[in-house]
């Protein structure tokens, strides 16, 4: 077999398509809970915002929870590059949408709006450096 073959996207379906499968990994992801200084940090379903082709980035929306010393809930919005991960296996291909260079552009936090530039801050501190997601059964 041969390595995989990372792509982008935008090079391989138009707009609407490359909408659709990162939307829908997105929207079934389950991202493990972090621990952090005060507690566990828990994602919620994510939502797709907006794209840009070329070179995909996205920007999405998370919302999460942290509980422990106290309680905490809010929206967090995000950036990132995204590649189309191929590889050949046994049989056929299984492709993954990888979510890299994840950044944080904001936070809402309802209950404790002043919290939230410090928690911005923070939040860098916990992305992950990747997050991928089987899409093979989304290409067909």
């Amino acid at each position: 077999m041969n390595g995989t073959m990372i792509v982008d996207p935008c090079m391989m379906f138009g707009q609407d398509e490359v909408r659709r499968i990162v939307g829908m990994a997105l929207a079934g992801a389950m991202v493990e809970p972090v621990d952090v200084s005060v507690g566990q940090l828990t994602f919620g379903s994510m939502r797709l915002d907006n794209i840009f082709c070329p070179n995909l980035r996205i920007e999405l929306t998370a919302p999460f929870t942290v509980s422990g010393l106290f309680s905490l809930s809010g929206t967090l919005r995000l950036s990132a590059r995204v590649t189309l991960r191929i590889t050949p296996v046994s049989g056929g291909r299984a492709a993954s949408v990888c979510l890299t260079e994840i950044r944080a552009l904001g936070i809402s936090i309802p209950a404790s709006p002043g919290l939230e530039s410090t928690a911005l801050g923070l939040a860098g501190q916990f992305l992950p450096g990747e997050l991928c997601f089987d899409v093979t059964g989304l290409l067909g």
